[in-house]
């Protein structure tokens, strides 16, 4: 599973931000998939995936990247996901 983290300081229901800025990105086709207490996922088509949290900062993404790292480098039975970058 790919991702392609963002973060907003935008609290809540910023739906529309979000996709604009994956637009912005190069993604054509985003379709929200859902919504929890830390952000929005969204589809991004050619088997990715954004998540775009509300309150993580950069640093906080570029450490969770690397934490994501060791499950997806391993031949698991399963999909982990993988930060592909962060705005």
């Amino acid at each position: 599973m790919h991702v392609r983290a963002a973060c907003t300081e935008q609290g809540g229901g910023g739906g529309t931000a979000i996709e604009d800025l994956y637009h912005r990105l190069g993604y054509a086709s985003v379709r929200a998939r859902g919504q929890g207490m830390e952000g929005q996922v969204h589809h991004l088509g050619q088997g990715r995936v954004g998540k775009a949290w509300f309150w993580r900062t950069g640093g906080e993404l570029r450490t969770l990247s690397v934490f994501y790292e060791e499950p997806a480098a391993q031949d698991l039975p399963w999909d982990s996901p993988r930060i592909l970058g962060s705005e």
